[in-house]
């Protein structure tokens, strides 16, 4: 658990740490939290990235990259197919839509054995 302060109030933050990433396979996540910190209500957040990377000697199909929250928005340049010691990248935003905080996740999942991998996330609305 890690300490995350947001002006007023202490939050704690767990670790998600999903997928075959997070159990030394060859598929990984990297970060598997973004933090946003404050943002202002109305207003969209910098960009933050995530990095999917198929360490494996075969190909990974993925099916889907989604957030569980609308106040976050992905983009992606993750192929249906990646190959082989290749990577991708997955960005986010986040909009404020309320005062204080707003925890969400995105959810790839792929064809390996350990998905889905989960990347939380966390931004404060001000």
């Amino acid at each position: 658990m890690l300490p995350y302060r947001a002006g007023w109030a202490a939050f704690v933050i767990a670790i998600v740490a999903g997928g075959a990433g997070a159990r030394g396979q060859s598929v990984s996540v990297s970060p598997t939290t973004l933090a946003f910190g404050n943002q202002a209500l109305g207003t969209t957040s910098v960009v933050r990235a995530v990095t999917l990377k198929n360490g494996q000697t075969t190909a990974i199909t993925i099916s889907s990259i989604s957030t569980s929250l609308s106040e976050y928005v992905q983009t992606n340049n993750c192929p249906a197919t990646l190959r082989s010691a290749t990577k991708c990248v997955v960005t986010v935003t986040f909009t404020a839509s309320m005062l204080g905080p707003e925890t969400a996740y995105v959810t790839i999942t792929d064809s390996t054995a350990g998905s889905p991998h989960n990347m939380y996330l966390l931004g404060v609305g001000k």
